[in-house]
């Protein structure tokens, strides 16, 4: 149990540190206007990506009992359907967001003092669409190693894809690049978009050894 909570509760508080560096960033490059942006932004990419959430708590249940248990090509189903799944539905959320960005930007920006930010949350919404799909990659994945006891591991890819990639891409681009405050939204697309692929592709690689061991086991057993 420490295993899996004490990581994931800094996980969260990784989450904490990565809003806290983008506001610093959006505050230089853009000031107080960005940070309403970006505030009011996120709001928006939460109620699109909520529903990845419960079904990352669901591939926690399922997956933990089919590892418990040994049955680790049970294990590399429901991740997998989920990853797809997640994908897809993002992709669909998406698009949806993309074609009706602006029709979507009054409903939070209905204060007078928010009617001057429409254009630049429209804009930012419209970078976002690409951020949804990547992160149902990150997310199942971050999820795979919980499930397996591997907090530690869940920890270290959710730190990489948080608190040093998205900071890292968003001062780059904004700061290097003159992309301004264009230039924070890609960064934080693009860093969490490599945090996240490599995240996949590091549950994969650990999913494959635990297949190994299992195929290995059951040699050793035929062989006995």
């Amino acid at each position: 149990m420490f295993n899996v909570a004490l990581p994931a509760s800094a996980q969260q508080l990784s989450m904490f540190l990565s809003m806290m560096f983008m506001n610093y960033i959006i505050v230089l490059v853009s000031g107080t206007d960005g940070v309403a942006v970006y505030a009011t932004g996120w709001r928006i990419a939460t109620i699109a990506t909520a529903h990845l959430m419960g079904m990352a708590t669901a591939v926690i249940s399922v997956c933990g009992t089919a590892i418990g248990a040994h049955d680790y090509i049970k294990a590399k189903v429901a991740p997998s359907y989920s990853i797809r799944l997640g994908f897809l539905i993002e992709c669909v959320a998406g698009i949806l967001i993309f074609a009706f960005s602006m029709p979507i930007v009054p409903i939070f920006t209905q204060s007078e003092g928010a009617t001057h930010i429409t254009g630049d949350l429209a804009h930012f919404l419209r970078v976002m669409c690409i951020f949804y799909p990547m992160l149902a990659l990150g997310l199942f994945s971050s999820s795979f190693f919980q499930e397996a006891g591997k907090g530690l591991n869940s920890l270290i890819a959710t730190l990489l894809r948080t608190t040093i990639f998205t900071p890292l891409f968003a001062a780059l681009l904004a700061f290097i690049f003159n992309m301004g405050q264009a230039g924070a939204w890609w960064g934080l697309v693009i860093g969490n978009g490599i945090g996240s692929l490599l995240m996949y592709i590091w549950a994969e690689y650990f999913l494959r050894a635990l297949l190994r061991t299992k195929y290995i086991t059951r040699t050793e057993g035929t062989s006995a």
